[in-house]
């Protein structure tokens, strides 16, 4: 009996130890070059992003099953992917002019699709950027009108077409169609033919909404200036209310996903003013460097995405200094303490009534 009290009591102990690491991070490398970011993840797992390439080129990526893939440019030397969906179709933002600096050349938004990546052009100007897909194939992001004005658009079978006529941006879709953004300097979100304005913080215009999930009462996550515009922080708005999600003990913080199930992940800073990721998730903003395992070595520095199983995408720093794009993923729950926990008391009963 003294022998099962010792292996159960050492068994807890390991769970209970084990129990502050939530997460798994997976560095998820380059392309030769020194750095990546990565920006988007699919509800099955496919992350998207940048990476730096050996000749110091900035090319878009999509990670899937441990590889990394180099989705190439419309041209330039220079994309970058924001978002993609279960069927790996990818968006963002690519330079077409060839044998130009990164980034000098006209940039324009891109589809990616069965190894072919697709300029899905302008409203008429010299540039456009594509920021987020859903699973039916709709795109949107901004575009710029002749006159230079960009406007927020959503893509869908060939066409572009702009949402409202103020100035903005275009950054999430959800599964109905649901778009978020800005425009004019508000916050909106865009849904059966009407653009709402969600309202600030703290009445101060200005901000952004940066993601949106699919529940029937959706929820969308973003940024509004507060402190007449001295800083911002992340929000929640869900039935008409914004929520105010803090920091992690500094002055500002950005949301930038959230997922089915109302877990938020962004970035904000601390009382010593670093910038650090974060998960809201039961009303607690926790920062995500205190559920992983300290000695990875990884500084986690902007979470930007979280899928409904709980995957995080986002950029830090790694054990070797490096600033590498990442992925966590949940570790399981302690199966092992749970079985004891449930048999246990059974066999101690049984000893006692021998």
């Amino acid at each position: 009996m003294k022998k099962l009290v010792a292996l159960f009591a050492l068994v807890v102990s390991a769970q209970v130890a084990s129990a502050s690491i939530l997460y798994t991070v997976q560095d998820l490398g380059t392309l030769g070059g020194t750095e990546s970011r990565a920006y988007g993840i699919s509800p099955n797992g496919k992350v998207v992003g940048w990476t730096k390439m050996s000749d110091n080129a900035q090319h878009a990526f999509l990670y899937s099953n441990g590889s990394m893939q180099d989705l190439g440019t419309l041209g330039g030397r220079t994309s970058t992917a924001y978002g993609v969906n279960n069927l790996g179709q990818v968006v963002g933002e690519s330079d077409d002019t060839p044998n130009q600096p990164p980034n000098q050349g006209s940039q324009h938004a891109f589809l990616y699709s069965e190894g072919l990546m697709q300029n899905l052009g302008t409203l008429g100007g010299d540039n456009s950027i594509a920021n987020g897909i859903n699973n039916n194939g709709q795109v949107v992001g901004r575009a710029k009108l002749p006159n230079h004005v960009a406007l927020p658009f959503v893509w869908e079978n060939g066409l572009m077409q702009g949402l409202g006529t103020n100035p903005g941006e275009a950054t999430g879709i959800n599964s109905r169609g649901e778009v978020v953004g800005s425009s004019n300097g508000n916050i909106f979100l865009y849904s059966g033919g009407i653009m709402q304005n969600l309202g600030t913080l703290a009445g101060f215009p200005g901000g952004n909404a940066l993601g949106l999930n699919n529940n029937k009462d959706v929820q969308v996550v973003g940024y509004s200036w507060i402190n007449n515009g001295q800083t911002n922080h992340a929000f929640l708005w869900q039935s008409g209310s914004m929520q105010d999600l803090g920091t992690l003990g500094g002055q500002s913080s950005i949301a930038n996903g959230i997922n089915d199930n109302g877990q938020v992940v962004g970035s904000a800073n601390t009382l010593t003013g670093s910038e650090q990721a974060f998960l809201y998730s039961n009303g607690q903003i926790q920062n995500l460097n205190n559920l992983i395992d300290p000695t990875s070595g990884w500084t986690l520095t902007v979470a930007t995405a979280i899928n409904d199983s709980g995957q995080i995408v986002g950029y830090g720093t790694n054990n070797f200094g490096q600033r590498h794009g990442f992925l966590l993923t949940p570790v399981p729950e302690p199966a092992t303490l749970a079985l004891l926990l449930t048999f246990y008391p059974l066999l101690f009963r049984r000893r006692v009534e021998r």
